[in-house]
């Protein structure tokens, strides 16, 4: 899935895979709740901000790597 996906759906997937985060989510998510974890390379992730579903959940460094490129965080 991957190799045939664009940058967007790439991210979509990683998220989904790496973090355990429902396809449903992701249209909630802003930048605002991804916090960078240097130490370890990830982002912590806030899903569902400010609901009483709200919960906190991690992503891989691969994953990092594709939202950063598709911010355009690596062109720094």
């Amino acid at each position: 899935m991957l190799e045939k996906a664009d940058q967007r759906a790439k991210v979509a997937i990683l998220l989904m895979c790496s973090s355990g985060i429902r396809v449903g989510a992701i249209p909630s998510l802003k930048l605002g709740n991804l916090e960078e974890i240097e130490k370890y390379n990830i982002y912590k992730l806030t899903v569902y901000e400010n609901e009483d579903e709200e919960y906190i959940t991690y992503c891989t460094p691969e994953c990092i790597k594709a939202i950063d490129s598709y911010l355009g965080k690596d062109d720094q």
